[in-house]
């Protein structure tokens, strides 16, 4: 598993995501691979809005070793990616810290 603190942005929702229902989208590190994630505010908040940057925790529990080292090269502090619904981009982010594990 892939755990990572980061910050993040969205930047095209259609409305506010409610924060008591799982939000999974897709993250893409800049090698056009999308591995899904599960998004949980480290702050208390009910909704995240467009336009505003939350601190969060990002697990990917589908990520094996092999996936890892497909990725491993772009997943450090301060990298960046994109939070994607399909081909469709709806935010950004920046890795502030991270830990894998079997």
């Amino acid at each position: 598993m892939l755990l990572l603190k980061a910050k993040i942005l969205f930047d095209k929702l259609s409305k506010d995501i409610s924060t008591k229902s799982i939000i999974r989208p897709g993250f893409n590190f800049g090698n056009n691979i999308i591995i899904s994630g599960s998004v949980i505010p480290l702050n208390a908040v009910e909704t995240l809005a467009e336009g505003e940057w939350y601190e969060v925790e990002i697990e990917m529990n589908t990520i094996e070793i092999e996936a890892m080292e497909a990725v491993a090269h772009l997943v450090n502090i301060g990298g960046e990616f994109f939070i994607q619904i399909g081909v469709q981009r709806i935010g950004k982010g920046e890795i502030i810290d991270f830990l894998y594990y079997d």
